[in-house]
């Protein structure tokens, strides 16, 4: 597996819109008896069986241009990379998927994520299914705002690696999601009433979707003083992920000092240090920002052409 080597932009611009679903879920698996995971290169077929409750999923999975694949306690992420073509293909082969709800995210790119090892893999989009011990998240969490994803979800990444958006072309029966959606979701979220472990993720999430947003960093530092511990923990971490852009929650994190327990100041102190150490990233967030207007005017456009095709008496979603 190659791996590539980033500099200090690219360290900011990688990833924006991946969910660090191996920080937090082996952040979660920690919380319960035992957390389980492995890890898979390449595209060699996976076995159907663990898949049927997704019926119409295994074409996505098992398509050829998978690279990598991530399996924690039943939270599975598939890497894929190739050209628009490529993605396309997959695309119409998720729309086939037996669910009411199939959504694919567009974020600014590149995609780069971990291995166990350390190792980086480079993607241009990536498959999430929410199985096994880890449906629990949405089976014992009343929650409303659909943070948790209870089906197959595809994210795409663009502006910075194969696919071109322009070229993208979205099937019936898929919705189109943005970071702006998301963003919603998960400020929601935070102010969930609903066990713990929503507004932890909640803030997990926010912090690893958009740590250009200064507004963000302050939503999630409300719950640095939450009743729940881990909360207050995840909080913190989320928090060292905006850098620089975070400077202004110091304050609150340097009171936190003085009254949590030795973990929580562990954790505060090490969020301190991340953010003072953090370099400018002015440049990387314009860049960011320009694609994501552009993201949005392809969203806008989609809406209006099936808005269009609807009122024709067509049948598109």
């Amino acid at each position: 597996m190659k791996s590539r080597k980033a500099g200090p932009m690219r360290e900011w611009t990688k990833s924006v819109c991946y969910i660090l679903a191996l920080a937090v879920l082996l952040s979660w698996a920690a919380q319960t008896a035992s957390g389980l995971a492995e890890e898979g290169i390449g595209n060699a077929p996976l076995n159907e069986h663990n898949y049927r409750e997704f019926k119409g999923v295994m074409p996505v999975i098992n398509h050829h241009s998978r690279v990598y694949n991530m399996w924690i306690n039943g939270n599975e992420h598939f890497y894929y990379s190739g050209e628009t073509k490529l993605l396309n293909e997959v695309l119409e082969k998720f729309a086939g998927v037996a669910r009411p709800v199939r959504e694919v995210i567009l974020c600014p790119g590149p995609g780069e994520t971990k291995m166990f090892s350390g190792e980086q893999v480079t993607y241009d989009w990536y498959l999430h299914v929410l199985g096994g011990i880890s449906r629990h998240l949405v089976a014992d969490n009343n929650d409303t705002t659909n943070l948790f994803a209870k089906y197959p979800t595809l994210t795409v990444l663009v502006g910075g690696g194969n696919v071109e958006l322009k070229k993208i072309q979205i099937p019936k029966g898929v919705t189109v999601i943005r970071l702006s959606d998301l963003r919603a979701r998960y400020l929601k979220g935070l102010k969930s009433k609903d066990k713990y472990e929503v507004r932890g993720y909640a803030a997990y999430y926010l912090g690893s979707l958009d740590f250009y947003n200064k507004d963000s960093a302050e939503a999630i530092a409300a719950l640095l003083d939450d009743s729940n511990d881990w909360v207050r923990l995840m909080a913190a971490g989320a928090i060292g992920m905006f850098g620089k852009n975070a400077e202004s929650v110091l304050p609150v994190l340097k009171r936190g000092l003085q009254t949590g327990n030795e973990r929580q100041r562990k954790s505060f102190e090490e969020t301190i240090k991340k953010i003072e150490a953090a370099k400018d990233t002015a440049r990387a967030a314009k860049k960011h920002r320009l694609m994501l207007h552009k993201i949005d005017k392809f969203y806008k456009s989609l809406a209006k052409e099936r808005a269009k095709s609807k009122s024709a008496g067509g049948n598109h979603e």
